[in-house]
């Protein structure tokens, strides 16, 4: 009996770290500023479980990141919306703009503190048959600021690496 109990109690651990590890699908965005305060808002309360949908372009950039790094941790070692690993999420204020002369182009720009520290991410969607995709990040920090697709693709630039291989 007690070998039944301790079968029971692994095969529900192993259920919940395999329900746990499985992608969340990515949701449907039909307003790309509305889906970022949706985002935040639950980021806010600790629940990183929302998953946008990315470009083509992203999704594959995502991917050679995943096949280069072999089973390792890849050039992103951290959650793009939080700038981190970790995250205390608070004062979140979204704002969204048009893209000049491209109706299918917009740019969402989300002010937060993680922890103590001031962030500013910028968005950048565009319009597919499917709905709204995300194609890229921006982060802007003097020091630590980077563009996700460059960094998925090309690893960390940031001004102390550029000036300790450049001496």
């Amino acid at each position: 009996m007690k070998l039944f109990s301790l079968l029971c109690v692994l095969s529900s651990l192993l259920v919940m770290s395999a329900a746990q590890a499985a992608p969340a699908k990515a949701i449907k965005v039909t307003d790309p500023a509305a889906a970022m305060k949706a985002l935040y808002a639950k980021l806010e309360k600790d629940d990183f479980t929302t998953e946008l949908p990315l470009s083509a372009r992203l999704n594959a950039l995502m991917a050679l990141d995943t096949k280069e790094a072999k089973g390792e941790v890849g050039r992103l070692d951290g959650d793009y919306y939080i700038n981190g690993q970790d995250s205390k999420v608070t004062n979140v204020t979204v704002t969204s703009r048009d893209v000049d002369n491209a109706p299918g182009r917009k740019i969402v720009v989300v002010l937060f503190k993680n922890f103590d520290k001031q962030m500013e991410n910028h968005f950048f969607w565009e319009k597919t048959k499917a709905g709204w995709v995300l194609d890229d990040v921006r982060y802007l920090d003097e020091k630590d600021g980077y563009t996700l697709s460059l960094m998925v693709k090309y690893g960390w630039d940031g001004p102390e690496d550029l000036e300790k291989k450049t001496k």
